[in-house]
């Protein structure tokens, strides 16, 4: 069943700045009990960067965020279009939602799920997040954004053209033949 917001659940321009400010600045100081406080218990986070693309309820949570800023400690978030500082005039919001544009640069300091080693590379991303809320407490978050990008910055996908894409071409089609023989 689809989430519907109570026309209590309108959100203000105050609210949103509010929200987006104690969000964004929880985020940088990579503190996942500031963000879970915003959250209800059963948050749902749907992200392409979480394993399997999302995490339900603050432990899953609170174990994605730690991964995440294991692997990326310098990681900082800003949204995008501001006129201030902190929250951008690019901000929509709806009843019960608002979607927000932002900027993340990080590197790649640390060990990434599902395996990735640290590569000491930078990743310059832009995306859009869709906050949805329940009895004023954030209750899922829906992350846009393009991964591939990502994974070509930090060099966990091989460039066009280069070797190690005609490696994994290869590698890919060996795997489909022995795949196609054992139904």
């Amino acid at each position: 069943m689809a989430y519907r917001p109570l026309p209590s659940e309108l959100l203000d321009d105050a609210v949103t700045r509010t929200f987006l400010r104690s969000y964004l600045r929880a985020w940088n100081a990579h503190d996942p009990d500031a963000i879970l406080a915003l959250a209800t218990d059963d948050v749902l986070w749907q992200d392409p960067t979480i394993p399997g693309g999302e995490a339900r309820g603050h432990t899953a949570v609170r174990t994605w965020l730690s991964g995440f800023w294991r692997g990326f400690p310098d990681m900082t978030f800003e949204f995008l279009d501001g006129a201030d500082e902190t929250v951008g005039d690019a901000v929509y919001r709806s009843a019960g939602r608002i979607a927000a544009p932002w900027r993340c640069r990080g590197t790649m300091r640390g060990p990434l799920s599902p395996g990735f080693a640290p590569t000491g590379r930078t990743v310059d991303l832009v995306g859009v997040d869709l906050y949805s809320f329940r009895g004023g407490r954030l209750c899922q978050v829906r992350t846009f954004t393009d991964t591939t990008t990502a994974a070509l910055q930090l060099g966990l996908l091989p460039a066009a053209g280069s070797v190690g894409e005609r490696v994994a071409v290869g590698a890919q089609r060996v795997l489909q033949r022995l795949t196609s023989l054992w139904p």
